[in-house]
């Protein structure tokens, strides 16, 4: 929806009118491109919105809002989709505004901190309160929309965005720890750090309190906290409530009063959406869809969307080509700031393009529908065994062994080893959900979701990604998840009820497939000379990170066919390269 920045001093230690308010608002820009505001409220804090205008399009929805004293002052990126029940338990609050961040302040006021427990929706929240002398930062429970901060002794600055705290610091220095568990791990999203020194990310489901009782942190919802048991008398039964709980979601997250899209793939999740979808537009009304496609059947998500109705859908695909995502490359690492997670990510990034291109303010997202309910082929395996061991991240660099071309002393002292037990639950199944789910898999993608779609000024809106949705359906009976090797039984149920076609009724009986891109073929041919080039001009080899002839040499024996696949590994290379030749 929109770019918060915020700054909050305990004494009138910051000079604000030395503040670049203009690169600030411009940083922002892409993710509040309707209006932007900048306003000093005192000499403690000051506070910036940019606006994505979606809910309550009239100007006085413009933020920071502030209550009729002025003591109290909110800026909030998101969405709350519950907020006009919300307002009934305000009565006697006079609401000057439709949407829904008056709520926010209107709900404090009367409740205090609590009043987070009521919210549904996606958002990143902060909130000035004089009377206290304090500021409240806020994190949605999934941790759908960014929130970074920089703290010192006596002052916290708050962004949607890492570079303007990286301004604002003044150092772009990189973080060895995070750079190392990148290429040792993956990206760890766990971690408040981020890839930029004394950059912090702010975790989903917290809240925190900056005051003279210094930086508090507390964790305000528990994913594991829930009944183990879903009430009902029968499959039918179950089917109707698995139903009604999706409808509620899908048409809470559907709340606008602008166009609201789908982003379409050839799986079942965004399939059952634009069908859920298109069964309650009203008469006439096409259901835009955008997805993108590769030249080669293998890789091509848009093989049959030809043959859905053509009086329900307007479908736009983009192509992608090597080409374009070479030329997408920088501008995608700089919308992440970070690594991207690959050749999807940058097409995403190409789709969202063309969605804004279309007027697309808004658009659903089937993000999450395999770890609700079990999609993937390898819960499979997951649902056989009777335990899952804990995991032991070594300190040692193990996992780094096959990649040869880094040099370990660049990262000496950085590494710790760490247990990590993510095993909550007697299930073998829900363990693995959840992780993917809340700790691990969904994180990551919807860091990348949120970035590359708000780079172009668009909202992505997961309805399986709800924390009403998760704690109603999560504990769903394992048997009608996984029957055999077909997976997400129940879900396919419930979308065969709004299938239109035959076309329609292809997709519901397809199992997970990962999303295929080109990347290793591409590697060998059209991006061989990209990829010589950076190594042999590298930045990191000149920092001292990797050795150029070792990299050199493992890539050339793999675009000959003559050594192991270390396309992955090869990959994370071309993206820190482009990262230090564009922060460094």
């Amino acid at each position: 929806m929109c770019g918060i920045f915020g700054v909050f001093s305990l004494d009138d230690s910051i000079d604000f009118n030395k503040f670049d308010q203009d690169a600030i608002l411009n940083k922002l820009y892409s993710r509040g491109p309707d209006n932007q505001t900048f306003i000093k409220v005192d000499d403690h804090c000051a506070l910036a919105h940019t606006r994505l205008s979606i809910l309550d399009l009239a100007n006085a929805s413009n933020q920071p809002v502030t209550n009729t004293d002025k003591s109290i002052w909110v800026v909030f990126n998101g969405e709350i989709y519950n907020y006009k029940a919300l307002k009934k338990l305000t009565p006697s609050y006079s609401y000057k505004t439709r949407g829904d961040t008056e709520v926010i302040l209107a709900l404090y006021e009367k409740f205090g901190e609590k009043f987070i427990s009521k919210l549904r929706g996606m958002f990143s929240i902060l909130i000035y309160d004089k009377r206290h002398n304090l500021i409240l930062s806020i994190r949605d429970r999934f941790g759908i929309k960014p929130l970074y901060y920089y703290h010192n002794n006596s002052s916290i600055y708050y962004s949607s965005r890492i570079d303007v705290l990286v301004d604002l610091i003044g150092s772009s220095e990189f973080n060895k720890k995070t750079l190392f568990d990148y290429f040792n791990y993956g990206q760890l999203y766990e971690s408040e750090n981020t890839f930029f020194e004394g950059v912090h990310q702010q975790l989903p489901a917290t809240l925190m309190s900056f005051s003279d009782a210094g930086l508090k942190k507390r964790t305000y919802w528990d994913s594991t906290s829930l009944s183990n048991t879903i009430s009902y008398s029968n499959y039918s039964e179950l089917l109707d409530y698995v139903d009604e709980s999706l409808a509620e979601s899908i048409n809470h997250h559907m709340v606008s009063d602008v166009e609201v899209a789908v982003n379409l793939s050839s799986g079942l999740d965004s399939n059952y959406l634009r069908m859920y979808m298109a069964s309650k537009a009203k008469e006439n009304h096409l259901t835009k869809c955008f997805s993108f496609c590769f030249d080669r059947n293998e890789y091509n998500e848009c093989l049959d969307f030809d043959a859905l109705n053509q009086d329900k859908f307007n479908i736009f695909k983009t192509r992608i080509t090597p080409s374009n995502i070479l030329n997408a490359l920088e501008d995608t690492i700089k919308a992440t700031e970070g690594p991207v997670g690959g050749m999807g990510t940058i097409a995403f990034w190409l789709n969202m393009r063309d969605a804004s291109n279309e007027g697309i303010k808004v658009i659903l997202s089937g993000q999450g529908a395999d770890e609700l309910f079990a999609g993937y082929k390898y819960y499979i395996n997951v649902s056989k065994k009777q335990s899952l061991a804990k995991e032991v991240m070594a300190s040692d660099g193990t996992k780094l062994s096959s990649v040869g071309y880094l040099n370990m002393d660049y990262f000496f002292g950085v590494s710790e080893s760490r247990e990590v037990n993510h095993l909550y639950y007697d299930s073998t199944l829900k363990n693995a959900r959840h992780t993917d789910l809340v700790i691990r898999k969904i994180p990551k993608l919807l860091m990348w979701q949120d970035k590359m779609s708000m780079a172009h000024s668009v909202e992505t809106r997961g309805p399986f990604i709800d924390h009403v949705l998760f704690e109603s359906l999560f504990h769903i009976p394992e048997k009608f998840l996984i029957k055999g090797k077909s997976t997400k039984i129940i879900l396919r149920d419930v979308a065969r009820r709004y299938a239109m076609a035959e076309q329609d009724f292809k997709y519901l009986e397809t199992n997970k497939k990962y999303m295929p891109t080109p990347q290793r073929e591409w590697f060998k041919s059209d991006f061989f000379d990209y990829t010589m080039n950076l190594i042999e001009e590298s930045v990191l080899h000149d920092v001292g990170m990797i050795d150029k002839v070792k990299l050199k040499n493992q890539y050339q024996k793999y675009a000959n066919n003559q050594g192991a696949d270390n396309s992955y590994f090869i990959w994370k290379f071309i993206n820190i390269e482009t990262m230090f030749r564009l922060y460094i």
